[in-house]
């Protein structure tokens, strides 16, 4: 059902009152899948994905799982290299915890678990992660490293 050019304009004029109410700069691209007019604040401005990110590595997981190159069932030891800072609930459990590929994913979507996204990465690898985001259409967009170098370089670690 596509929506019409009044219901656009409300939705546009209240992102960008939205927007104004923040202490920084918002972007916004919205596109409704059957067609019709987009919705966008600051569409031309390079951002951070920051957690974002978590979504086409789901997706490219997800590919890699019904291409049969990655069983979700498989178990992965949690280690102390497997440590990184910020968000997630896995830097808080023990060492030798055997979570599956699956429950990594459903941890990086559910709480953002930074240690399970890069865990996922190992797997997946960032080259064929670009390769996807490429093949999605999404050509400004460049995943150049692990949530931990996203973190430590933000940090100038």
């Amino acid at each position: 059902m596509a929506v019409d050019a009044a219901e656009t304009r409300t939705l546009q004029d209240r992102v960008e009152a939205i927007a104004a109410e923040v202490d920084g700069i918002v972007g916004v691209w919205a596109e409704p899948l059957d067609g019709g007019a987009t919705v966008s604040l600051n569409a031309d401005m390079v951002f951070s994905m920051a957690s974002v990110v978590k979504v086409p590595i789901l997706v490219e997981l997800y590919r890699q799982a019904e291409a049969g190159q990655i069983d979700l069932a498989a178990r992965l030891p949690f280690e102390q290299r497997h440590l990184v800072p910020g968000s997630g609930v896995l830097q808080d459990l023990d060492f030798g915890l055997t979570p599956t590929v699956k429950d990594l994913a459903t941890l990086m979507i559910t709480v953002s678990d930074n240690a399970a996204t890069d865990m996922i990465l190992d797997l997946i690898g960032l080259d064929r992660l670009n390769l996807t985001v490429r093949e999605l259409g999404l050509t400004s967009t460049t995943i150049p490293m692990t949530i931990r170098e996203l973190l430590y370089s933000t940090v100038g670690l």
